[in-house]
């Protein structure tokens, strides 16, 4: 699933390619993505795109006229801008030509990613706007320390909840949690002051990073707004290198299962500590 990066990478592409354009027409080959329906998006012909925002995973793009476009690419959503000449890929859904001639255009093989068109001042009451904590990219650090020491749920599962800060996924959480050289089965109650600022600053750093070399393209479904992939995952240090060496300190790379998600870590260097429980060394690890 595209993370905070990924989503990021597309918003900046709208940015700079959509705002100022004018939206003059509408295709659209499935209604299961449409919300509330391909009806709704004849409003958007007209229009003129005026700002972009995210929130998490979520995006906007936001149109004259208090009208917006909210998105969330899910699994294999994308997003792409391509000239009137280029070919339609498979699994294409949703056209929207621009006056420049090019073409917005909305792909997803899966199916599970979503676009809905409502006023922009209904934004924030969004439901599922509703549950989440700050954008991974916002939070200040005195609010993620203060909200991760007072959970007792494992880091992992805290860090993919979406409550505690919102945005991060997998890779991110396996990343960060490799840089600040904490366990995925550590709680959040179980950290010192300094261990949970070390996790903020090492989250703030792979976004940083990922956002950068546009995202991770992993089996190509990830694309960015110009059909790019992206190049984070050349940077990875334990995310899908299962029992190859870690870059810390060259043991094999460790994978178990927490809160129902494949994690990578660094047995040697990201032992569990505190609360009583024991550590986790290598021995005993996939």
């Amino acid at each position: 699933m595209p993370e905070l990066p990924e989503v990021e990478t597309v918003r900046r592409g709208l940015q700079a390619a959509a705002v100022g354009r004018t939206i003059v027409g509408l295709r659209w080959h499935h209604a299961k993505p449409l919300r509330p329906s391909p009806a709704a998006f004849e409003r958007l012909v007209g229009r003129t795109a005026v700002a972009t925002s995210r929130v998490g995973k979520h995006l906007f793009l936001h149109f004259d006229g208090d009208l917006s476009l909210a998105m969330h690419l899910r699994m294999t959503g994308q997003l792409r801008l391509q000239g009137a000449a280029e070919p339609l890929l498979p699994h294409t859904h949703l056209e929207l030509p621009l006056d420049d001639g090019r073409i917005l255009r909305w792909r997803d093989v899966r199916r599970f990613g979503w676009l809905e068109v409502l006023p922009t001042a209904a934004v924030p009451a969004m439901p599922c706007l509703q549950a989440l904590g700050p954008d991974a990219l916002q939070i200040d650090a005195a609010t993620f320390v203060a909200g991760l020491r007072a959970r007792r749920q494992m880091l992992k599962a805290l860090l993919l909840s979406q409550d505690l800060l919102c945005g991060l996924g997998n890779i991110d959480a396996d990343e960060a949690r490799w840089g600040a050289r904490l366990h995925p089965q550590q709680r959040g109650d179980q950290l010192g002051p300094r261990q949970a600022r070390r996790l903020y600053e090492a989250i703030q750093a792979v976004l940083a990073a990922a956002i950068a070399a546009q995202g991770s393209s992993i089996d190509g479904e990830y694309v960015a707004l110009d059909g790019n992939r992206g190049s984070f995952q050349q940077q990875h240090a334990v995310y899908g290198r299962w029992r190859q060496p870690a870059p810390c300190c060259g043991g094999p790379v460790a994978r178990l299962t927490v809160a129902s998600r494949s994690t990578h870590f660094c047995p040697r260097c990201q032992r569990r500590r505190g609360g009583g429980g024991r550590q986790t060394g290598p021995a005993g690890v996939d």
